[in-house]
């Protein structure tokens, strides 16, 4: 008569040591799920807001366009955004385009679009945009000069800067056109 005796290790034994390498496992994925989101969170701050319409205006050859291009989101907290470095995104047209930050006075609406001379009533102080700390009630300008009349198409600015001890690289403000011509504002209003 044959008896049989089980092996130890088979079945009984091996799903016992299963359960904790698969809870193991599922703790692994989770904490490795959380730093990917915290990587993520830390890469990918929205200081500003997302591309906006499209603004334009005329400008007489030789002068300077100055466009909204956007302030820190309201919500953000801290408050305060350092700009490292700025890029206008010219589509067409051929002209000198840089970027602003525009310190806003306590009772100034902001400016949507102007002339170069309009900033000194809209902004108690401006400095170029790379290396500038802005506040929620500051602006992004855009400034744009041509000395040949066509138009010149800007599709927004990219940003790159740090929020507390995020930092991140954002698309943000308006498609900026602008028409540069020989006339005078007021002859090309009243053609």
């Amino acid at each position: 008569m044959a008896t049989t005796t089980p092996i130890s290790g088979t079945s009984g034994d091996s799903s016992r040591r299963r359960g904790p390498f698969r809870r193991g496992t599922v703790v692994l994925v989770v904490v490795l799920v959380g730093v990917l989101v915290l990587v993520w969170q830390w890469r990918s701050p929205r200081a500003f807001h997302g591309e906006g319409d499209v603004i334009g205006m005329y400008s007489q050859v030789g002068t300077t366009a100055v466009l909204d291009m956007g302030n820190p989101r309201r919500d953000l907290d801290p408050s305060d955004v350092t700009i490292h470095a700025v890029e206008p995104q010219l589509i067409s047209g051929k002209a000198t385009v840089d970027v602003l930050v525009c310190h806003l006075g306590p009772e100034s609406p902001g400016l949507g679009a102007g002339r170069g001379r309009d900033l000194a009533r809209f902004c108690t102080d401006r400095e170029p945009a790379e290396g500038a700390r802005m506040t929620r009630d500051d602006q992004l300008l855009l400034r744009v000069r041509s000395d040949a009349p066509g138009r010149v198409v800007v599709r927004g600015i990219e940003v790159t800067y740090s929020h507390g001890w995020r930092r991140g690289t954002q698309l943000t403000g308006q498609t900026a056109r602008v028409e540069f011509g020989t006339e005078t504002l007021r002859e090309h209003v009243a053609d």
